[in-house]
């Protein structure tokens, strides 16, 4: 993740000896979180092989890295760590599938899991398999009530963009950014 960063902090030096504008700097980077998310995501949501509870903490570790990489820089770039939150709950799936309470009424999966679409939440669930780190079996209420909660909702996205032409910023909230 350490390249990833570097990279970051690199092209954000040459906007700012540049003077590259506020507001294209702060879409650039809207925009390479935007696609790290939905890249990502997007692999989890593919690949059976990553919906285990030691992937989901894998993530939420890589994840970390990159988000505060993003809230170091939020007075230069805005606040593009917004966009991270998609996947920490994503990987909140996966690491809490097991865990009945979370998975027990449809408010308590729409509540923890906002950012996540039902069809996303019932793919990694579907998906979702014991490991090392969490041998339990999925217990059948989790299954069962993540199903219903799909079958109700009308939100079916699966898979994120990540070519989209623009994200949109407007609605991402502000924090201590420069203008």
């Amino acid at each position: 993740m350490d390249h990833i960063t570097q990279r970051l902090s690199t092209v954000l030096e040459l906007f700012q000896r540049h003077q590259i504008p506020h507001k294209v700097r702060r879409q650039f980077f809207h925009q390479i979180a935007h696609f790290i998310v939905a890249y990502l995501l997007n692999q989890v949501l593919q690949r059976k092989a990553l919906c285990t509870a030691h992937i989901g903490f894998q993530i939420k570790m890589s994840v970390s890295i990159l988000d505060a990489w993003f809230l170091e820089h939020r007075r230069l770039i805005g606040n593009a760590s917004y966009h991270m939150e998609t996947l920490i709950q994503a990987a909140n799936v996966l690491t809490l599938a097991t865990n009945v309470e979370i998975f027990k009424t449809t408010e308590s999966i729409e509540s923890t899991f906002s950012r996540l679409s039902p069809a996303q939440i019932k793919k990694m669930i579907d998906l979702y398999h014991p490991d090392a780190l969490a041998p339990e079996p999925l217990p059948p209420s989790v299954r069962s009530m993540v199903t219903k909660v799909a079958a109700f909702s009308n939100d079916t996205r699966l898979l994120l963009d990540s070519v989209l032409p623009l994200v949109e910023i407007d609605n991402v909230p502000h924090i201590d950014e420069e203008d």
